[in-house]
């Protein structure tokens, strides 16, 4: 398990630089009250939303068949 902590942790100071880096600014760090764990209902909740947007996702590059376009793939908003 601490394995997986230190990967996520890792990611996220990781990705935290990038934003940085764009911004050309540091970020502000979280006060210690939001480093509080999940409870198991919002950790569901996020990973059903997940899995909603997956799958969602899916569908609309069945729907718009955007892989076969001659022009390429739809542009994605930034």
């Amino acid at each position: 398990m601490m394995k997986i902590r230190d990967r996520a942790g890792t990611l996220i100071r990781s990705r935290r630089e990038h934003l940085e880096r764009i911004l050309g600014r540091r970020l502000q760090v979280p006060d210690g009250a939001s480093h509080r764990a999940l409870s198991d209902e919002a950790r569901e909740y996020l990973r059903e939303e997940a899995e909603a947007l997956y799958w969602d996702d899916l569908d609309w590059e069945r729907i718009t068949d955007e892989d076969t376009l001659e022009i390429g793939a739809i542009k994605k908003l930034t």
